[in-house]
């Protein structure tokens, strides 16, 4: 297997003494690690963390310590595994190195082992670590006390610690993996999965298939997730580009028991501090879309590259529909075409939601893509806005939301509420 490992090419960047970024590493990884844990499948760790938040300064190559399986309790390690395909004529019973499935064994660094292994499968395992695992090239099938699952380039897996094994039928692999540390004793409450739906996504990008495993409470692996992920963003300038968030971890060792969906914490580009975020990003060729996407273009897709001075207008026009919004409860068929026609127009960040909901989410800094029919887009989005529905009356709107909405026809500011009204119609 050491002849059949297609070496790795690794860059490692940082900065030198005067904060200039730099090239500190290219070249193959060094730390190669043929039948690592079974037969068929080699390993090349690329990078290693002892913690998180990890240590970036300096020149030592984390690369290149002694191997461990296990990623260091309180960090990770970054992981290229290449897996040889079964045999042509291949016969069981003359595999010296298979091994029968037995019963829960733990090595000597915890990882818990049921055996299955052969020349072209790995053992049945687990350990307790956080697993992004993300196939580069071939085919592998993930093995699972409830079935299989055939991934293909570009799949994304996320393993919460549970058995799961790898076997390659029918052709080799190469696989990248993130593994940390994690704990099974902590539970952790989050959504339900199945209140997730995968967003539609734009012409010309790929949705990225994520599969999240777990161990139930009988310790039988299952998957509870596997479809296209649903948190995906676009650039408009840059047909073909997304942006797709898989999982979030808040912490190092991360929490395994009761975690069924991470895409609830709030989006951000850097991960939460001693956490990590997994997130796959793809890049057209530049030839797709220099000279041929313009000003007019962005703007149409997100009315935030308007200049400012197009953005303002009347303030009573600029939230005519909120305020439509707020009496389509009483004439939703005289109101609502009304609703659609205002939203053509640009708006203002507080809009912009509305707006671009009707977009079915796919534009910069929509998190979640909505539904594709703009009626209900507009009423999902409007919705989880700070000023949607009717007017409260038992709630005090900020200053500056009724200076805007109520101008000089409000009752707050001092005229009669037949005035306000008016001012709404």
């Amino acid at each position: 297997m050491a002849t059949e490992l297609k070496p790795i090419r690794r860059v490692v960047t940082g900065n030198d003494a005067s904060e200039r970024s730099r090239v500190l590493f290219d070249g193959p990884a060094p730390n190669v690690n043929p039948r690592a844990v079974s037969p068929g499948a080699g390993m090349t760790d690329v990078w290693v963390f002892e913690r998180c938040p990890a240590i970036v300064s300096g020149e030592r190559d984390d690369g290149n310590l002694p191997f461990n399986f296990e990623p260091p309790e309180h960090g990770g390690h970054l992981r290229i595994v290449q897996s040889q395909g079964r045999q042509p004529g291949y016969d069981p019973a003359k595999d010296p190195r298979a091994v029968p499935v037995h019963e829960p064994r733990q090595r000597p660094g915890g990882t818990w082992d049921r055996g299955g292994q052969n020349v072209y499968s790995s053992p049945i395992h687990k350990s307790a670590t956080v697993d992004y695992g993300i196939l580069l090239e071939g085919e592998r099938v993930l093995l699972l006390d409830d079935g299989e699952r055939v991934m293909h380039p570009g799949d994304v897996v996320v393993q919460l610690g549970n058995w799961h094994g790898w076997t390659n039928p029918r052709q080799g692999s190469s696989m990248a993996f993130v593994m940390m540390g994690a704990t099974f004793g902590d539970v952790a409450a989050a959504p339900d999965p199945h209140a997730w739906q995968a967003a539609n996504v734009a012409d010309g990008v790929r949705p990225v298939r994520r599969i999240v495993t777990i161990d139930d409470e009988n310790g039988t692996s299952r998957a509870i997730q596997d479809g296209p992920c649903p948190d995906v963003r676009i650039d408009p300038a840059r047909p073909g580009f997304s942006s797709t968030r898989i999982w979030v971890t808040d912490r190092t060792p991360g929490r395994i028991h009761g975690v069924r969906e991470t895409l609830h914490v709030p989006h951000s580009l850097e991960p939460p501090r001693g956490g990590s975020v997994c997130r796959i990003v793809a890049l057209p060729p530049d030839a797709t879309y220099r000279d041929r996407i313009g000003a007019r273009e962005v703007q149409d897709a997100d009315p935030r590259s308007l200049p400012r001075a197009r953005r303002r207008g009347h303030a009573r026009a600029r939230y005519r529909p909120r305020a439509v919004e707020a009496r389509r409860h009483r004439h939703p068929a005289r109101h609502q075409p009304r609703l659609e026609q205002r939203l053509e127009s640009p708006g203002r960040p507080g809009d912009l939601l509305a707006r671009r909901a009707r977009l079915t989410g796919h534009v910069p800094g929509l998190i979640r893509g909505a539904t594709s029919t703009p009626r209900s887009a507009v009423n999902d989005a409007m919705a989880g806005s700070p000023c949607s529905g009717r007017w409260s009356r038992g709630r005090r709107r900020p200053a500056a939301f009724r200076r805007r909405v109520f101008p000089r026809t409000s009752p707050r500011c001092g005229r009669p509420a037949r005035a306000a009204r008016r001012g709404l119609r």
